[in-house]
């Protein structure tokens, strides 16, 4: 689906909507489940929606370089981001007990999520910044 998108509408603007929809998704789940069949039903949409930017980065970094450095890049591109995410991943649970609330014990994890996907607001940043490829030959 992404990858449709990024042909019709551009590569950037397709990335942008999927920020979006992930940022919606992540904040609307982690402050609205209060029993586990809302895990269930939510789980979906943060499975899509969280999964979505790799088809369309599988559709864009092999764009933005040149067939020498290609797979570099593309490589480049995919680790940076998770290396971020592997060092983000042991903040969590300091973010989350500096939140917590006595008779809430959810309400940490609630904050902790929040803040996390504020990483998608970089996102944004990121694609104000960088090309848009559509329509445009691969670099030789």
């Amino acid at each position: 689906m992404s990858k449709n998108a990024s042909e019709r509408i551009g590569r950037k603007a397709a990335l942008l909507i999927i920020y979006l929809c992930v940022l919606g998704v992540v904040q609307g789940a982690f402050w609205t489940i209060h029993h586990v069949t809302h895990a269930y039903a939510w789980a979906f949409f943060l499975g899509f929606f969280t999964l979505s930017p790799f088809s369309a980065f599988a559709v864009y970094f092999p764009e933005l370089f040149p067939t020498r450095l290609r797979s570099t890049g593309v490589g480049v591109c995919y680790n940076c981001a998770r290396l971020l995410a592997a060092v983000g991943i042991f903040y969590v649970g300091s973010i989350a007990a500096s939140f917590s609330r006595p008779g809430d014990p959810v309400f940490g994890y609630r904050m902790a999520a929040s803040i996390m996907s504020v990483i998608y607001v970089f996102g944004f940043i990121g694609l104000a910044l960088a090309p848009e490829t559509k329509g445009r030959p691969l670099p030789e």
